[in-house]
């Protein structure tokens, strides 16, 4: 009987050890799992702080940006105002007044008047203006160019960052120049080194070959080879035309109802066997203006 009473006793003993032991592992899974719950909650917390500060930031910063391009235009049509107040005046009076333009456009020749026509471009609208001669392509002296309209731009918009030592204005990226030639930018190029080599050798005879008559050379209108070169015989060579064309980066090609331009309108081609809509033959390029080579 006391050996039964002993038995019962230990397997007692198993079972709340047994009992213990259980209620120690329901602890510690607990535990875990409170930790895990505690760390998750502080994760999607921190994930959510982080979320709205980087919301914030960008909303601040489009905020910013909006505001920065209000005021730049609001700042142009400041500008443009003014600029239409300087109609029938001269440019250089217009410079002073609201800024240097982000470039000249000069147009090629003299239109049916004698006059010389190009566009100063601002950031969004251009000043058209007229002169007697095409000499402040020289010079760079806009005092005898007046001011006949202000129009939105006609160009593309490059900034005073990117445009220095780069022109993308009338950059045709068409392997032809449609509306001017079907010639290829190839074929351009190579007629343009020509025309360069000409010049820089004083090779008026040759150059002669490449011009379409009748052409102004500065204010003198010469009617055909013989009296052109006769004339750069006697002329004096501006020396910043030579510079300009031989510094300058011929691949930069473009075209427009005018014809095909290169080194910023300085030189203008046509193609005597393309009449606007379609070629008649293969290209026949010819110089039809040489804007500034001649000093006077």
């Amino acid at each position: 009987m006391k050996k039964r009473s002993l038995v019962i006793v230990a397997l007692a003993g198993v079972m709340m050890a047994s009992c213990a032991c259980g209620n120690a592992a329901e602890t510690t899974t607990e535990a875990t799992t409170q930790a895990t719950t505690a760390a998750t909650t502080e994760e999607k917390t921190t994930t959510a702080t982080t979320t709205e500060a980087t919301t914030e930031a960008s909303k601040t910063a489009s905020e910013t940006e909006a505001k920065a391009d209000d005021k730049k235009d609001d700042s142009n049509a400041s500008k443009r105002s003014e600029a239409e107040g300087f109609i029938g005046k001269s440019c250089a009076e217009l410079k002073d007044a609201i800024g240097d333009p982000i470039k000249i456009h000069p147009v090629a020749g003299a239109d049916e008047n004698g006059k010389y026509r190009g566009y100063l471009q601002y950031e969004d609208f251009d000043v058209e203006f007229e002169s007697e001669d095409d000499s402040y392509l020289e010079e760079g002296d806009l005092s005898g160019c007046t001011v006949v309209a202000v129009e939105d731009t006609q160009f593309d918009n490059p900034t005073s960052d990117n445009v220095e030592g780069k022109d993308d204005t009338f950059k045709n990226e068409d392997p032809d120049f449609p509306g001017a030639s079907n010639a290829t930018k190839a074929d351009v190029q190579a007629f343009v080194e020509g025309v360069v080599n000409d010049v820089k050798n004083s090779s008026w005879d040759s150059l002669g070959d490449k011009l379409r008559y009748p052409i102004n050379i500065g204010s003198t209108e010469v009617a055909d080879k013989d009296e052109f070169v006769t004339l750069m015989g006697n002329a004096t060579v501006a020396q910043t035309f030579v510079d300009s064309i031989t510094e300058g980066d011929a691949s930069i090609l473009g075209s427009n109802g005018q014809g095909i331009m290169v080194f910023d309108g300085l030189i203008w081609i046509c193609d005597d066997n393309f009449d606007g809509i379609e070629a008649t033959g293969d290209p026949d390029l010819k110089v039809k203006s040489l804007n500034g080579i001649v000093t006077e």
